[in-house]
């Protein structure tokens, strides 16, 4: 029996592998929300605590378009980040370096997100949002939260610049 061995050329194979990473990437960062891709048609789904925390911990995402598809209970924040909590969607500018704002669009399509949990009483800026800038808040409703802070603690937006709410 005679083996056949092919040797492909250098430029083959980066080309292929090039291929696979191409279609391979945007198939792995949309996975992180229950669906859409972050545009004002297709908003990111934010259909359960993975998808909002996926949201909390990603500020290059704060500028994209989201929407609250079902409610959610957060009671289990109150474990996240060896017990701080959630982390709240935006940080402020706090004088040493300039911080991220959320800049997008959520939605909340009248969903409520019930029991979030944050207990930070080191820092400021507590809240769902922590600092917004030029973003819209609609139809979205909390209930039952526990927010602890050292300066500015509110339920939906701590600091708000031009922005709707």
């Amino acid at each position: 029996m005679k083996t056949i061995t092919k040797n492909y050329p250098l430029k083959t194979v980066v080309f292929f592998i090039f291929l696979f990473l191409t279609l391979l990437v945007p198939i792995h960062s949309s996975a992180q929300f229950s669906g859409g891709n972050g545009t004002y048609e297709s908003p990111f789904e934010i259909r359960n605590l993975a998808d909002l925390q996926f949201l909390s911990e990603n500020d290059e995402l704060w500028d994209k378009h989201f929407i609250l598809t079902q409610n959610i209970d957060a009671s289990a924040t109150q474990t996240w980040n060896s017990g701080l909590g959630f982390s709240p969607i935006g940080d402020a500018p706090n004088g040493i370096r300039q911080r991220t704002p959320f800049t997008g669009h959520f939605n909340g399509l009248a969903h409520i997100i019930s029991n979030i949990n944050s207990n930070r009483p080191r820092e400021s800026f507590i809240g769902f949002f922590g600092y917004i800038e030029d973003a819209t808040i609609e139809n979205l409703k909390l209930t039952n939260d526990e927010l602890t802070g050292e300066n500015g603690v509110a339920s939906l937006v701590d600091e708000s610049r031009r922005s709707k709410i």
